[in-house]
């Protein structure tokens, strides 16, 4: 029951963070999508989207990242961006490739919230308190690639 209600909370607040991100900002890559249904990135061949220049778009894509969750009035998830940029854009980085090697977004993010949730499928809390402490360290560690899902194909 409480990985239940554990995963639900989790699927609902990556969500939160993907439509709230998508309402904003539209997505400017270029995709090519095959019968047999595998996504392919265009942008890089078609859309001149410079890959290459990595130091300014990674500064651009923490910036969007800061910007999406200020809305949340959680200072704990500013905090993380400012502590940890790099598991941010590495997150990116790690989307961008499995959507140009034909990784769904659906898939992408299906098995990277299963490997979280595998990773401490062992840890029972005892009580609220660690319960809360359980749920904040499984979004911590889903905040990057949920921000990722959102907001990577922009920059």
């Amino acid at each position: 029951m409480l990985k239940l209600h554990l995963t639900a909370s989790l699927i609902a607040f990556s969500v939160l963070i993907a439509i709230s991100a998508s309402a904003r900002q539209p997505d400017h890559g270029c995709y090519l999508q095959t019968s047999s249904g595998q996504i392919i990135n265009l942008s890089s061949l078609v859309c001149q989207f410079d890959l290459g220049n990595s130091t300014q778009q990674d500064t651009a894509y923490l910036a969007a990242i800061r910007n999406l969750l200020e809305d949340y009035g959680e200072p704990w998830m500013l905090e993380m961006v400012a502590n940890n940029p790099s598991a941010f854009t590495a997150a990116a980085r790690e989307y961008c490739e499995a959507r140009r090697s034909g990784i769904t977004q659906r898939q992408f993010m299906e098995s990277r919230y299963q490997q979280a949730l595998q990773s401490q499928a062992t840890a029972s809390p005892r009580n609220e308190a660690e319960y809360e402490q359980q749920q904040r360290s499984y979004q911590a560690r889903l905040m990057p690639l949920s921000t990722a899902i959102s907001l990577a194909p922009q920059y």
